[in-house]
C-alpha cells in the first residue's frame, strides 16, 4: 500500500448529500455504523482517517471510540446551523483536541482542499501524474461550482477557488488566515465582524448571507463592500491610491531608472528557473534522504525481526532451562534424604551398648523440632543398642512434637523391638521393665525420670517377624512448655541425651534418681555395682527401721501391762 492509500477520508452522507466528490481515498457511508465497522477493520491498513460525521450522530460515534485510535488524526461534526454548532462545541471541544465544527455547506471545500493539500505536502516526487491529478481535481472542483451557480464552463485559469497554500502555514498569523479554507487569504473579504474570508470562499456560499465560520455572525453578501467595484473605484481612498502609483511611475522615468518591462519579466524568470532548480536538487535530495530512511528502515525491521527470533529461542531455552532446574532440585532433595539415610545407617553401625543401658545423644534439636512441628518428619529413631551380646535387639523412637495423646503438648518417647540374631534362644514375650532419663545438663542434676512395663500381651513385645516391631511407650513423656523455654536445663547447645535402660535387677522407685545420677563414664558393671549397694543400703535402712518399730511397739504393749 503506497503513502496515497494509506490517507483515507470517510465521510457519513444521508441521501447521496456528497455525491459530488470523487477521490480514490474517499470513501461514503449511508449509516454511521458501517463507517465505524470500516474503520475497526481497516485501521491497521492505514496510515491516518479523517472522519466527516453529522452532528445528529455525536452521541453514536462517541460510544463506539473510534476516535481513540491513533490513526484518527481529525474528526469533523457538521450540522445545517451555526445555533446547532454552539450548543455541542463547548463540551466536545475538552474531550479532544480532534474534534472540528463546521457546517454542511463547508465541507465540500474542506475534503477537496484536504485532497489537494495532500497532492503538494506528499513526500512522493512531484511528477507530471501527480500534477495532472491535482489539475484534474481541480477542474473537476469548478465543473461542480459552475453546475451548482449555473454558470458557463469556464477554463481552470480562473479564479481559483481557495486560499493559497504554503508549507509554513502554521507560522503564519491567523489573521492573514481565511476562516472557511483555512488557507492564506486571496483577495480577502473582511466581514462586519472583523473576520476575513477569501472572496471565492465568500462566493461559495449558497443564498444571499454568509456566515462566519469563527464567530457564526450572519451577514447578508450585498453589504460587503468588496463586491460594489465601481463605487469603490469612485471613492476617494482608490482615486489616492492610483495618484501615488502614477507619482512613483513619473518618478522611476524621470531618473533614467525605468526599464523595458520584457527585461523585468526576463529577469524575473531568471530568478524563478534559479529557485527551480534549487527545488529541483532538493527535491531529488529529498528522494535521495526517502531511499536511505527506506533502506535503514528495512535493515531496522530485519533487526528487530532477528531480535524478536532471539529473543523467542531465549524465553525457549529459560523454560527448559527452568525445568532443567526444577528436575535438579528433585534429585537435589532425593540426595538429601540418601544422605540422611546413609548418617543414620553410619551412626547405627557405631560401636553399640550391649549392657542394657543406652545414653542417645540428640543433635540439632530445634531443626528436628521444626520439621516435627511442619510433619516434614514426625519421629526420629536412635541408634540400636542390645540388653547383652546375645540379647534382644532394641532402638528408641522419638516424636518431638508428640503423638496420640501427647502431640502438640508432650514429648513421646517409645521403645522398639528389632529383629535380631539370637532372639530363637530369648524368652517371649519381652517384659522387663524400661526406664527413660531426660538428663539435666546443670549442676542440678534434676532429670526427667519415667518407666513403663511391657503389656505382654501387645504384638509390640513377641518376637519380631519383620525388621522392627510397632513402637510402644510414653507418649507424654516430657511436656513441650519445659523443652521450648529459652536457656532450658535439658537443651543446651542444641543438643539433648536421653538414657535408657533395661531393669533386669527390678531397681526401687526411690533408687532411680540414684541410678539416674551415676557417672555415665563408669563402666556398666561398675553402675550395677553401686546400684545394688544402695538397694542393699536402703534395705537395711529399712530393716534397722523396722526393728526399731518392732522394739518401741513391743515396749509400749509391755509398759501398758504393768
Amino acid at each position: 500500500m503506497d503513502e496515497d492509500t494509506r490517507r483515507k477520508t470517510l465521510i457519513m452522507a444521508e441521501n447521496g448529500v456528497f455525491d459530488g466528490l470523487i477521490n480514490s481515498n474517499l470513501q461514503m457511508f449511508p449509516k454511521v455504523e458501517e463507517l465505524i465497522d470500516y474503520g475497526f477493520k481497516f485501521y491497521k491498513d492505514c496510515d491516518s482517517f479523517d472522519l466527516y460525521i453529522p452532528g445528529q450522530h455525536i452521541d453514536q460515534f462517541l460510544s463506539s471510540n473510534l476516535w481513540q485510535l491513533m490513526q484518527v488524526k481529525r474528526v469533523t461534526f457538521y450540522f445545517d446551523s451555526a445555533n446547532n454548532i454552539l450548543k455541542v462545541q463547548q463540551n466536545l471541544s475538552q474531550i479532544s483536541s480532534k474534534f472540528i465544527f463546521c457546517l454542511k455547506a463547508e465541507v465540500e471545500n474542506r475534503i477537496r482542499n484536504n485532497f489537494d493539500s495532500g497532492v503538494l505536502n506528499s513526500s512522493k516526487p512531484l511528477d507530471s501524474s501527480c500534477l495532472s491529478s491535482m489539475l484534474e481535481n481541480r477542474k473537476r472542483q469548478v465543473q461542480m461550482k459552475q453546475k451548482n451557480l449555473g454558470l458557463h464552463e469556464f477554463s481552470i485559469s480562473s479564479q481559483p477557488c481557495v486560499g493559497f497554500n504554503a508549507g509554513n502555514i502554521n507560522s503564519i498569523k491567523q489573521i492573514y488566515q481565511c476562516r472557511s479554507c483555512s488557507y492564506i487569504l486571496r483577495d480577502p473579504v473582511q466581514l462586519p465582524c472583523g473576520h476575513r474570508l477569501c472572496k471565492t470562499c465568500v462566493e461559495n456560499y449558497n443564498g444571499s448571507s454568509v456566515i462566519c465560520s469563527e464567530c457564526h455572525e450572519e451577514t447578508v453578501k450585498q453589504e460587503l463592500n468588496r463586491f460594489e467595484m465601481e463605487a469603490h473605484y469612485l471613492t476617494q481612498e482608490h482615486q489616492l491610491a492610483i495618484i501615488n502609483c502614477i507619482r512613483n511611475l513619473l518618478n522611476i522615468r524621470i531618473n533614467g531608472h525605468f526599464e523595458n518591462e520584457s527585461e523585468i519579466i526576463l529577469r524575473k524568470l531568471q530568478k524563478v528557473y534559479e529557485t527551480i532548480d534549487i527545488l529541483v536538487d532538493g527535491i531529488q535530495t529529498l528522494n535521495n534522504d526517502v531511499e536511505r530512511h527506506s533502506n535503514e528502515s528495512r535493515e531496522r525491521q530485519e533487526l528487530i525481526e532477528n531480535l524478536t527470533r532471539t529473543i523467542s529461542l531465549l524465553k525457549l531455552t529459560c523454560t527448559k532451562s527452568n525445568s532443567s532446574i526444577n528436575e535438579m532440585k528433585i534429585q537435589q532433595e532425593i540426595l538429601l534424604h540418601a544422605i540422611e539415610s546413609i548418617r543414620q545407617k553410619l551412626e547405627h553401625t557405631q560401636v553399640p551398648s550391649y549392657d542394657g543401658i543406652f545414653i542417645w545423644k540428640i543433635i540439632n534439636v530445634q531443626e528436628k523440632m521444626m520439621d516435627a512441628q511442619s510433619e516434614r518428619q514426625t519421629s526420629i529413631y536412635s541408634p540400636p543398642f542390645y540388653s547383652s551380646r546375645t540379647g534382644y535387639k532394641m532402638c528408641a523412637r522419638l516424636h518431638l512434637n508428640g503423638v496420640d495423646d501427647g502431640q502438640g503438648t508432650h514429648m513421646s518417647l517409645f521403645l522398639v523391638l528389632m529383629k535380631g540374631n539370637h532372639d530363637g534362644m530369648l524368652s517371649w514375650p519381652f517384659n522387663f521393665r524400661i526406664i527413660f532419663n531426660l538428663y539435666d545438663q546443670t549442676d542440678k542434676k534434676q532429670h526427667i525420670i519415667d518407666t513403663f512395663r511391657p503389656d505382654v500381651r501387645s504384638s509390640s513385645f513377641q518376637r519380631p517377624r519383620s525388621e522392627m516391631n510397632i513402637a510402644s511407650g510414653i507418649p507424654k513423656f516430657c511436656p513441650l512448655a519445659i523443652i521450648e523455654q529459652a536457656n532450658n536445663r535439658y537443651v543446651r547447645d542444641n543438643s539433648m541425651y536421653i538414657k535408657i535402660m533395661v531393669d533386669f535387677s527390678e531397681i526401687p522407685n526411690d533408687v532411680l534418681p540414684f541410678a539416674s545420677n551415676l557417672n555415665p563414664g563408669l563402666s556398666a558393671h561398675r553402675q550395677h555395682e553401686l546400684i545394688q549397694n544402695e538397694i542393699d543400703n536402703i534395705h537395711r535402712a529399712q530393716q534397722i527401721i523396722n526393728t526399731t518399730n518392732v522394739q518401741n511397739i513391743s515396749q509400749t504393749i509391755v509398759d501398758s501391762y504393768l
